[in-house]
């Protein structure tokens, strides 16, 4: 996991202590390299944080439940995988009074919730879900002090690199249900059906 950025960032971008760009490649090359990851899937997550009061949406075509691909496929097992923004607004990278971003959010949620039973490219794809239904607050203008609740789609994921064809699964050959505790603040899976779990009265 990289978390990096500064106030004009790119989405995707890796940036050192001193906001100088990191080439993706020269890291990878680093990965690619361990003897202990030979062999094996190697998944990288990377979110960028843009500090501007506002940020350039991405502009794509694509259906904002596709997620979108940028690059060439691998052999090796290599995914990494980020975000785009689709709005303009700074919430897509940081709500108010979140912990997190809405990425990094939804990824918590959908693992936690569905690591045991759905396979990487499934878990990723409700993810990208949570995002495109994303329940964002929007303060009034009755000073500031009221605040209503919309539902957009903040970001969107792609996949920086991948491995085309390739189905991973964190407990392979294990069925187990997961464990679900209290409710979740999420919206709806790619089911069309929520994915907060419900507490049971007492």
């Amino acid at each position: 996991m990289f978390l990096s950025g500064k106030f004009d960032s790119e989405a995707g971008e890796i940036h050192d202590c001193n906001g100088k760009a990191v080439q993706r490649n020269a890291i990878l090359e680093i990965i690619r390299g361990c003897h202990h990851f030979e062999g094996k899937p190697k998944i990288v997550f990377v979110q960028t944080y843009n500090f501007q009061e506002k940020s350039k949406g991405f502009d794509s075509s694509d259906s904002k439940y596709d997620i979108l691909k940028n690059g060439k496929s691998n052999t090796d097992d290599v995914f990494v995988v980020s975000n785009y923004p689709r709005i303009e607004q700074g919430p897509w990278i940081l709500g108010e009074n979140m912990s997190g971003s809405y990425f990094i959010q939804a990824l918590i949620h959908v693992f936690k919730n569905f690591a045991c039973e759905k396979s990487f490219m499934e878990l990723l794809k409700e993810a990208n879900m949570c995002m495109a239904h994303a329940l964002v607050p929007k303060k009034t203008t009755e000073g500031n002090k009221k605040v209503t609740i919309e539902r957009k789609t903040v970001a969107q994921i792609v996949l920086l690199e991948y491995c085309e064809g390739t189905q991973l699964y964190f407990f392979p050959g294990l069925d187990v249900t997961p464990f679900q505790k209290g409710s979740e603040n999420k919206d709806v899976s790619e089911s069309g059906k929520p994915v907060r779990a419900e507490s049971n009265p007492h």
